[in-house]
């Protein structure tokens, strides 16, 4: 409404100069007829010309002031809303700012907060927590399904989580300019959710967890857990920075991911049985084998980002060796991690896993992965992508097949 009020004003304005103009050519005219028609008439031509360029231009001046006061009515709000530029990402924009979004209801911050715990790890961390209960459970070897032992479950899962989110949320606040060239679809890249809402979120996750397996689990177990949120911020968080040197950023991974999930979480649920621990085969196995595997992530997750890693001079393997050579690495990595699961099988005494299972089933994961190197264009990063994901659907069966061993 005010904007056509505008357009109207303007408008009226620029009638009466043309009718102002139009006159005095009139006027003119009159007063100039007594000189001869072809001067006079060249004369009225010129005059008529320049009143429709005077109309032209007024016409231009009011569109380019409603421009600039739509623009400036756009930033008031954006101020109003709390937002705040955004240094250009030098993609190409010619120096254009983007304006951070601010969450401004319930749906969209939930979609910036989903987006913000990394969702193929959080399956990856509910997928582990699963398994290592199940399999406590069928060690303990119980007649019924000791359901009192439930709440106290979920409550280690919502930890697991928390930390999840800690540990990837902190590395995408100390990562905002990095992840606007590598992966501008996260929401502080994105603009979708402010590094104040983002720290706000993962020390809530932070306090939460920590206080969660505090009251709930054993000493040993808040220990690992502390020391797990503890290598997520030696991998993000300067001085440190772990990420930049490749061989702490692959260990860090491979210990928290491989190690501390799957040891805590079994150890955890046999303390709440009343049990003691032992090292069974089968957790034995997914131990050592998950820490391999973690590394193959640890390594592999580089893969796609290795524009902005050299842009930002982040050191890893694969800004290192480049695309194909780490492709191959991580494949010939994850195919003797695979050897080692069937040389395992067949080592193991009689009866302490199921060896038909173990030996087939990861020979088959084996054959998966050399089909998903083999459609790998290594120069492609949606291809490399693609492959990246591939490693993580290996990541999540190597769960289901450890339940079925």
């Amino acid at each position: 409404m005010e904007r056509c009020g505008a357009v109207a004003f303007v408008g009226a304005g620029v009638g009466c100069a043309g009718r102002a103009a139009r006159k005095f050519s009139a006027q003119a005219e009159r007063r100039h007829c007594g000189c001869r028609d072809d001067e006079r008439s060249r004369w009225v031509r010129g005059l008529r010309r320049r009143s429709t360029a005077a109309r032209g231009a007024d016409w231009e001046v009011a569109a380019i002031g409603l421009r600039k006061r739509a623009s400036w009515r756009v930033q008031t709000r954006m101020g109003a809303a709390g937002g705040a530029a955004l240094p250009d990402d030098g993609g190409g924009g010619g120096g254009v700012k983007r304006e951070r979004r601010s969450v401004r209801n319930p749906g969209a911050f939930l979609n910036a907060f989903y987006r913000f715990t990394r969702p193929h790890t959080i399956r990856g961390t509910i997928l582990g927590a699963l398994a290592g209960c199940i399999r406590a459970l069928m060690d303990a070897r119980l007649t019924e399904i000791p359901w009192r032992l439930l709440p106290r479950g979920v409550v280690g899962v919502i930890a697991l989580l928390a930390a999840n989110a800690f540990i990837v949320g902190i590395n995408q606040i100390y990562d905002e300019d990095i992840d606007r060239v590598n992966k501008p679809f996260l929401p502080i890249a994105a603009g979708d959710l402010s590094p104040r809402a983002a720290w706000t979120l993962i020390l809530a996750c932070a306090v939460l967890g920590t206080t969660l397996v505090y009251r709930f689990f054993s000493p040993l177990i808040f220990v690992l857990y502390c020391f797990g949120n503890v290598l997520g911020v030696l991998y993000s968080v300067p001085p440190f920075r772990w990420k930049n040197n490749p061989f702490l950023a692959a260990l860090s991974i491979s210990c928290a991911r491989g190690f501390l999930l799957n040891f805590g979480v079994y150890h955890a649920t046999m303390a709440a049985l009343g049990l003691p621990f032992q090292w069974s085969p089968p957790i034995t196995f997914l131990a050592f084998f998950m820490m391999v595997f973690a590394t193959v992530i640890a390594l592999s997750k580089d893969l796609p980002d290795i524009e902005g890693d050299r842009k930002f001079k982040v050191s890893t393997f694969a800004s290192r060796m480049g695309p194909t050579a780490l492709s191959n690495f991580v494949t010939g990595l994850l195919f003797a991690d695979y050897v080692f699961a069937v040389g395992f099988a067949l080592a193991s005494p009689a009866g302490a896993l199921r060896r038909p299972v173990m030996v087939a089933g990861h020979a088959l994961l084996a054959v998966l992965l050399m089909v998903e190197r083999r459609r790998l264009r290594p120069h492609d990063n949606e291809s490399i992508k693609e492959f990246y994901k591939g490693i993580w659907r290996l990541f999540y069966s190597e769960y289901v097949l450890f339940l079925c061993l």
